[in-house]
């Protein structure tokens, strides 16, 4: 079992009671929080509220590697396309037919759902 989250107690402050608290709970579970370095620095303060909790004593040997890579992902560009049918006259067949050649898979690339009508 491995649970992580913004659990928002500051375990860098061991002298407050919620902390010594939430430590005494963890143990009595045989469970081991694993994160040892501030997640949350300021100019004026540190704090460590982003846990990881398992059962396992030691999760790994190795430090976390990440990069950030910036990228420019061009915007898939789909052609608004605006017809409006005259309700009075409405003929269901031509509107099924009408139905069957709209670009449908164009709208997967858009995130936007105003963007998809």
């Amino acid at each position: 079992m491995v649970v992580a989250g913004d659990i928002n107690i500051d375990v860098l402050g061991p002298n407050k009671a919620i902390t010594s608290q939430y430590q005494d709970i963890l143990s009595s579970l045989n469970l081991h929080q694993h994160v040892h370095k501030p997640t949350r620095i300021t100019d004026k303060t540190s704090t460590l509220i982003d846990h990881i909790i398992s059962i396992f004593p030691e999760l790994s040997d190795h430090d976390v590697v990440y990069a950030t890579i910036n990228i420019k992902v061009t915007r898939f560009q789909t052609n608004k396309i605006k017809f409006i049918r005259n309700l009075k006259s409405f003929d269901e067949s031509s509107f099924i037919d009408d139905f069957k050649t709209l670009p449908v898979a164009a709208s997967f690339g858009v995130s936007d759902a105003d963007e998809k009508l």
